[in-house]
């Protein structure tokens, strides 16, 4: 039996959406962490053999008989083949939050980049997951020009704004919804999902993977305080 296999970025958002959508619904795979542009050639081989055309991202699930290379399209399948409680991504007030939520996160995908690029020791960090730790320190020029990779892929510039007020935008649209409550639609769904995933980019989820510098890139301190309720809601939902 062949298990899928899931290629994604462990501190990533959308990695996280997907891998917890697997795991909500019990499905089995193994998880293969990606490198930005070291890991390229084999996410393309994957993505071509898969029929997938244009630009080839994580997370990628590489199932024996297709190949999904979208967040909310690997939610899907899941879904739709797993066991448990459903993620109600057949309604489409739930599926609406995957378009709805999306500018807020390119938002954040432009601050962490730019951010990472003045960090060197964020930079050190993430070139230790490619390399002999004892090594990190010398190659963080390489991971570096990883992260302008991303910028390319994404085409923005790293040097431009982040955006914030989109970002922002859509922390307060999660708020809104919740209410008092403790799920976006009575019970836990997609939209949960993505919305606590959204919530990584002010405030990182405690995870002993995560280097002191990659997580000082992640977290906006301002806004973690602004929006305390949602990352204490993050956190007793993934608890859950």
């Amino acid at each position: 039996m062949n298990v899928p296999t899931l290629y994604g970025i462990h501190y990533s958002p959308w990695s996280q959406r997907a891998r917890w959508a697997l795991e909500h619904h019990r499905i089995d795979f193994q998880y293969r962490e990606h490198t930005p542009l070291l890991g390229e050639f084999a996410l393309r081989r994957h993505g071509r053999a898969g029929g997938i055309q244009g630009r080839i991202s994580v997370p990628m699930l590489v199932l024996p008989e297709e190949v999904l290379s979208d967040s909310w399209d690997i939610i899907c399948y899941a879904d739709r083949v797993g066991t448990g409680a459903s993620l109600q991504t057949d309604k489409s007030e739930v599926a609406n939050w995957a378009r709805r939520l999306e500018p807020a996160y390119d938002a954040a995908r432009r601050r962490v980049t730019r951010r990472t690029l003045e960090s060197r020791s964020a930079l050190t960090e993430a070139a230790a997951g490619t390399v002999p730790r004892c090594l990190a320190g010398l190659s963080w020029p390489a991971a570096a020009i990883g992260a302008r990779f991303i910028a390319r892929k994404y085409r923005f510039d790293p040097k431009g704004a982040g955006n914030q007020e989109t970002l922002v935008e859509g922390l307060e649209a999660i708020r809104e919804a919740l209410g008092d409550g403790p799920f976006i639609y009575g019970t836990f769904s997609a939209a949960d999902m993505m919305a606590a995933s959204l919530v990584t980019a002010i405030q990182p989820h405690t995870s002993p993977s995560l280097g002191p510098a990659t997580r000082a890139v992640w977290t906006d301190e301002e806004l973690a305080e602004r929006f305390s309720d949602l990352v204490t809601w993050r956190d007793t939902l993934r608890a859950q």
